[in-house]
């Protein structure tokens, strides 16, 4: 019996592969056309089909390995039955309810098992403009030429309408889970219940996109009489370009942003972008909610696609984010709100601020009109508050549309309180009578400067730094107040300040001390030493000391004294010395003199004199005098002279004498000799020969010669020699 009808149903179906085309098939299996189906998804059902089928007839062992989950249930099988449509070639089937079929069934499992799939068999829009730039298209660059024709809902309220679009997939939570949130009727904008698709229930999948700062746009899913509810997504890679396969974004990775029930209109309000400054790349899901397990062509179902108003034409404000609330150095806070829009021209008000700033001024949106540059859909919002005031500003568009509405920013102020550091610079001893600058920290929004008795401020006291000037008594003390900060945040410190002078005066010129010799009548009057002070010019005064002795010598020191107005002092000192000494020097050795007899050739040198004094080793000096004359007689005097440092002398003297005598004597006799005859016995005595000479008298001597013979005649001479004292003769 199974074999007979294995081989009925293979039959049959054979018999529709010969009477209907692959597309008849399809749209006869999945009560779809078979262009509303994805290209892939119409071979897989087929194929799967044909597979299946012919499994079938040639063994039927193996039927469950075919027939994904089979049960063990119960082997009968229910199909379901009809008749072919020759004129229009369609095959009509009888319905019969779900709940007859076993789960064994397996046209209902290769049927549904071909069917499934999620976003990323999406069919995109036919209708509204294109991106221009190819991927990737990183300016955003849209035709809006009539002829686009690329998915991009378009400006304007002129809506394109894709008819007659059915489903494309069924529904697989293995896929892709569906979710949803506070879903709405759009035809009232009143919350709506959704029911999600049931699993292989026939679902569509819709691709289609809103370009960035558009802000919102409008859309309908109109369908007949089905029960359509709805679900949008957005793609978290967004895209400015249809990529490879056809579609926009990472259909893999999408976020729920709106959900809802059958249109019979335009919605009351615009539908919002989820995120306005980028592209929204949106996946529609429909279905229709009437479908049940137990009407198994219930879920087949037909809608009409619109959008319009894709460019911001009417009037749209959003905070953009929350607001960023910063305290200020001075206690106040402010408050920035970025904002987005279109088409509006915002007006700001914020009670109890003290300034605000619009970025750009006037807050003016403009649409994205590709005809009407630059578009502006972004701004700023600043405000400032004073401490403790909080904030609430309202951010009123011009305009009138769903989605042009009051923007109001309230939250509580932050406590800015942070007490501000507080210092005072400046010295911390000051000479009386000084002026002497104080600083507080730098950057504070206020200042305030107050001192005790024995200041005066000097100025202005309402500044970073103040000039104090100090009473002029010394060691008193005033002291500094400053109150940094402003409003309720201020911080006081003090400054104790000593008035008194510890420093001596500097002398910076003492004049100087000398040897005053010997023997002064007294030092010198004082000198002009000069002096500074670091709290005034010093009093200068001088004082001689003692007289003090060592030996001959004499010192005296005067003291010049600098005294400040504090009676701090400092002194130099000039110091005079001198020597006493009346007392000439005493010679120990006076190198004698002596004869130097005839004709010398000049007198000896010096000869090394001595000498002492009571003040030290006196200086020895020697001088000849002029020659002296006398007859013959000369003599010359050297005269050696000790002087002692106060230049009192003592001499000594060495005498040289001698003879000058170069003259021989003069005879004024000489005895006349005789002729003795013959045969004397001798020659006489010598007679008394007389001479003179210039220089004394001379010595006179004789001396016999020898006898000299002549034949019989004798003679013999004696020569009488005159010798002066200086050996000059005369005979």
């Amino acid at each position: 019996m199974k074999k007979f009808i294995y081989a009925l149903f293979a039959a049959k179906t054979l018999q529709l592969f010969s009477f209907l085309d692959p597309e008849k098939l399809i749209e006869i299996l999945f009560g779809v056309g078979a262009l509303q189906m994805p290209q892939r998804r119409r071979h897989t059902g087929l194929v799967a089909f044909i597979g299946i089928s012919l499994c079938i007839v040639l063994s039927t062992s193996n039927v469950r390995a075919h027939i994904p989950n089979a049960s063990s249930g119960p082997e009968s099988f229910k199909f379901s039955t009809g008749s072919i449509n020759e004129s229009s070639n369609t095959f009509v089937p009888v319905k019969k309810p779900y709940h007859e079929l076993n789960d064994t069934s397996f046209l209902q499992r290769v049927v549904r098992s071909a069917c499934g799939g999620g976003p990323c068999d999406a069919e995109r829009w036919e209708n509204g403009a294109a991106w221009d730039d190819g991927c990737p298209n990183a300016a955003g660059a849209i035709d809006d030429g009539p002829s686009a024709n690329g998915g991009v809902v378009r400006c304007g309220n002129s809506a394109e309408t894709q008819s007659n679009i059915g489903p494309n997939s069924c529904y697989d939570p293995a896929v892709f889970t569906a979710s949803t949130g506070a879903c709405i009727n759009p035809n009232t904008g009143a919350a709506a219940a959704v029911t999600l698709p049931l699993v292989d229930q026939r679902v569509l999948w819709f691709n289609f996109d809103v370009r960035a700062f558009a802000g919102g746009y409008d859309f309908q899913v109109i369908g007949g009489n089905e029960d359509i509810a709805w679900i949008l997504y957005y793609s978290n890679s967004p895209e400015n370009c249809v990529g490879g396969g056809g579609l926009s974004g990472d259909c893999n990775s999408l976020t729920y942003f709106a959900c809802g029930t059958n249109f019979t209109g335009w919605a009351p309000q615009a539908f919002n972008t989820p995120i306005f400054d980028i592209t929204t790349n949106v996946y529609l899901l429909v279905w229709d909610q009437g479908f049940s397990k137990g009407d198994v062509g219930s879920d087949n179902f037909s809608i009409n696609f619109k959008a319009r108003f894709g460019c911001g034409e009417n009037c749209a404000l959003y905070a953009n984010g929350n607001p960023t609330v910063s305290c200020n150095p001075d206690g106040s806070y402010t408050v920035v709100q970025n904002v987005v829009g279109t088409s509006t021209t915002v007006t700001v008000t914020a009670p109890g601020s003290t300034s605000i700033v619009k970025n750009p001024d006037p807050l003016t949106f403009t649409d994205l009109d590709p005809g009407a540059p630059p578009n502006v859909n972004a701004g700023t919002v600043t405000v400032t508050y004073p401490a403790g005031v909080n904030y609430n500003i309202t951010l009123d568009p011009s305009g009138s549309s769903p989605n042009c509405n009051n923007v109001v920013i309230m939250g509580t102020a932050p406590n800015c309180c942070t007490t501000p550091p507080c210092s005072i610079s400046g010295a911390s001893t000051v000479c009386p009578g000084a002026t002497t600058e104080h600083c507080g920290p730098v950057g504070q929004p206020g200042y305030s400067w107050t001192v005790s008795a024995g200041g005066t401020i000097s100025g202005p006291a309402n500044q970073q730094c103040v000039d104090i000037i100090a009473s002029s008594g010394c060691n008193t003390s005033y002291t500094v107040t400053l109150t940094v900060g402003s409003g309720a945040c201020t911080s006081t410190c003090t400054k104790t300040v000593t008035v008194k002078d510890i420093t001596p005066p500097t002398i910076t010129f003492c004049p100087p001390g000398s040897n005053l010799g010997c023997n002064p009548t007294g030092v010198p009057a004082a000198g002009a030493a000069t002096a500074t002070d670091a709290c005034g010019a010093p009093t200068i005064t001088s004082s001689l000391g003692s007289i003090s002795t060592d030996g001959c010598l004499r010192s005296q020191t005067r003291t010049y004294t600098a005294t400040d107005g504090c009676l701090n002092t400092a002194t130099c000192t000039q110091v005079f010395t001198w020597t006493v000494d009346i007392t000439p020097p005493t010679f120990t050795f006076c190198p004698p003199g002596s004869n130097l007899g005839c004709n010398p050739t000049g007198v000896p040198a010096a000869g090394a004199a001595t000498a002492t004094d009571a003040c030290g080793a006196p200086t020895i000096t020697s001088a000849l005098g002029s020659i002296s004359t006398d007859g013959c007689l000369r003599s010359q005097t050297r005269t050696y002279t000790a002087t002692d440092g106060c230049l009192n002398t003592a001499t000594c003297t060495q005498v040289f004498t001698w003879t000058v005598d170069i003259t021989p004597p003069t005879f004024t006799f000489c005895p006349p000799g005789s002729n003795l005859g013959c045969n004397p016995t001798g020659v006489p005595a010598a007679g008394a020969a007389t001479a003179t000479d210039a220089c004394g008298a001379p010595t006179i001597t004789s001396a016999l010669g020898s006898i000299s013979t002549d034949g019989c005649l004798r003679s013999q001479t004696r020569t009488y020699t005159a010798t002066d004292g200086c050996l000059n003769t005369a005979t």
